[in-house]
């Protein structure tokens, strides 16, 4: 028969051996880190030992969704992370689950165990509200002591989480900032595109800086894109640095160059005030030394090859190894000289244009649609417009003309 201090013993050995195997089945440490509802993302980052996460469970307006149910956007594709990694999902109607969207109006995200009540404390892991209180779960995550009731982010998404393992609560959350970042860069014809990694936000008065010359983005010409470049999350705009404006920036050196973003207040010196930067042929260009001070690149790196180059990271991601020659379909390597609609594509104002001869006639238009020229002529002489991008169509296809 077991003494009373046998019995205790034995007690204290059970209960302990218990918590062991159940902190073991779930010894990984998801949180929400970031959520954009726009664009129905969630990304979740594992702060505890490797393991799977694909049956923890979002829980968003009383509508529900296992993470294997989601659509994988970045990360590890079967859901298993290791320590500090993270995986990016699409909530979507793909998969089961009642849950397929977001609602960027007002709603609660909870993330929960694979086992437990959706009503349950215990089996809720995190939680964040934005823009209205009061939903969903709210009171779950309040008991838990995650959450106070009441709170929410304000402002439109998308929102990020700036804590850790052990952080909760409003405090750690807000609104990601305006995030304008270079995503490609064709110095033959003298584009850049920008998007927006951030919230929705006016970016007319960001600056561009090359071989220490300089021009603010409203300055240059749209080439596609919201033209008072005021762009949503994930929007982007194309834009021809060219004379037109002020500003001594006027053309990108094809041979090699660097291209720094700046916000719209700062020294050119300050690495505090560049947001972005790239170089491509050469190094040492510009403000390779700020770039490197800011530690978002390193001296002496630069892409190789010349043509377009492009950006392939997300907002976190800087540095040559994010960056490389824009790739060519298999279409564009195949088109012959019959296919090419006139040329040169990029012209001075006042020089003439050389037709195909087999096309019969050709029409003129600005990028806001207005009808500039129609004729039939073997040749065009470009003295009547103006520096810009036009679009030239004909019987057999559209091409692009830049005038400087």
């Amino acid at each position: 028969m077991l003494s009373h201090q046998n019995f205790y013993l034995m007690t204290r050995i059970f209960t302990l051996f218990f918590i062991l195997i159940v902190t073991g089945a779930f010894a990984q440490t998801p949180r929400i880190t970031a959520v954009d509802p726009l664009n129905n993302t969630v990304t979740i980052k594992n702060y505890g030992s490797s393991g799977d996460i694909s049956s923890y469970r979002f829980c968003s307006l009383f509508g529900y969704k296992n993470l294997d149910q989601t659509t994988i956007v970045s990360g590890n594709a079967d859901l298993t992370l290791d320590t500090d990694e993270e995986v990016t999902l699409l909530i979507d109607a793909s998969g089961s689950g009642s849950l397929s969207t977001l609602n960027a109006n007002g709603a609660d995200l909870g993330l929960y165990l694979p086992t437990g009540s959706f009503g349950s404390a215990s089996a809720m892991v995190d939680f964040v509200q934005w823009k209205t209180s009061g939903n969903g779960r709210e009171g779950v995550a309040n008991t838990k002591g995650i959450w106070t009731s009441g709170e929410f982010i304000s402002g439109d998404g998308p929102y990020e989480f700036s804590g850790g393992e052990t952080d909760f609560g409003l405090s750690f959350w807000a609104q990601v900032p305006l995030t304008p970042r270079i995503i490609a860069v064709n110095p033959t014809d003298n584009t850049v595109t920008i998007k927006n990694f951030g919230t929705a936000g006016d970016i007319s008065q960001y600056r561009f800086c090359s071989l220490i010359k300089y021009k603010d983005l409203d300055q240059a010409t749209i080439v596609s894109g919201n033209a008072d470049l005021t762009l949503d999350p994930l929007e982007e705009v194309t834009l021809l640095i060219d004379a037109t404006g002020s500003g001594g920036l006027t053309s990108l050196n094809a041979n090699g160059a660097d291209l720094g973003l700046y916000l719209p207040t700062g020294s050119f010196g300050s690495a505090s005030a560049m947001l972005d930067f790239v170089q491509w042929k050469t190094s040492g260009n510009g403000r390779e030394g700020v770039a490197n001070t800011k530690g978002i690149w390193t001296s002496g790196d630069f892409v190789a090859g010349d043509g377009s180059y492009e950006f392939s990271g997300t907002k976190e991601d800087f540095g040559v190894s994010f960056w490389s020659l824009a790739t060519v379909t298999s279409t564009e390597r195949e088109i012959d000289e019959e296919e090419i609609l006139f040329f040169p594509n990029i012209i001075s104002v006042g020089e003439t244009l050389n037709f195909n001869e087999r096309i019969t006639a050709i029409n003129v238009y600005d990028l806001k649609g207005k009808l500039i020229f129609t004729g039939n002529d073997a040749n065009f002489n470009t003295a009547a417009l103006t520096s810009g991008v036009y679009l030239i169509y004909s019987d057999k296809q559209t091409q692009k003309l830049v005038v400087k």
